[in-house]
């Protein structure tokens, strides 16, 4: 872990092995469930722990809190930065993670897979009309940053045509995905919600957000 001061800053430069933004995978299978559009689900409890889908065309910063520590998420340019304070540190920590694409328009910090350290989920969206919607994800241990692996929706998957919306359920410890199903015959959004929800699976320094 690098410390800066405000003439300085250096970054903790996390490989990205294994990090893999990509469409559907051949071998994973999504569980998912089609039931009657019920809008945005209410936030699970937790500080900043779900998203709306702000439609901004800039990339926001935002705030989180988890233990005590405050940690500040912004884009800069293919990085996603995390500026870390906590009381009773006089200089911040920072880490940064190569890889990000798109527009950062909200985040969350939860603790999915109970190791009472917290991740980074950070929300994002294509830009134009697309609307399509993603996570870019972070680990955070032992001062040191690890990418979190998204299997992301291929916009061939029969009904998504995006109008994603992401939250943490942390009664479930789950990444919950919903968007409106799109008739592949008309391309007309139905009254229809399809729900995934994702587990976080960690093997060693390796972890996978899995259906």
């Amino acid at each position: 872990m690098h410390r800066f001061t405000i003439f300085q800053m250096r970054y903790v430069l996390v490989p990205l092995a294994g990090f893999v933004m990509a469409c559907n995978s051949p071998v994973t299978k999504h569980n998912d469930q089609q039931t009657p559009a019920q809008g945005v689900p209410p936030a699970a409890a937790g500080d900043s722990s779900w998203s709306s889908g702000t439609p901004d065309n800039e990339n926001v910063t935002q705030k989180l809190t988890f233990n005590r520590e405050d940690y500040t998420i912004k884009a800069m340019g293919t990085r996603l930065a995390v500026v870390i304070t906590a009381p009773g540190k006089q200089l911040p920590d920072s880490v940064s993670q190569p890889g990000f694409t798109g527009i950062l328009y909200n985040a969350a910090i939860a603790d999915l897979d109970h190791d009472h350290q917290p991740e980074i989920y950070a929300f994002t969206r294509s830009g134009g009309q697309d609307n399509y919607r993603s996570v870019f994800a972070l680990a955070m241990r032992s001062g040191r940053s690890y990418p979190i692996k998204f299997t992301d929706l291929s916009p061939a998957t029969n009904g998504y045509a995006g109008q994603d919306t992401f939250y943490i359920d942390n009664a479930q410890r789950r990444l919950v995905r919903q968007y409106p199903v799109t008739d592949s015959s008309s391309k007309r959004v139905t009254n229809a919600t399809r729900t995934i929800k994702y587990s976080l699976v960690r093997n060693g320094d390796m972890y996978e957000l899995k259906p």
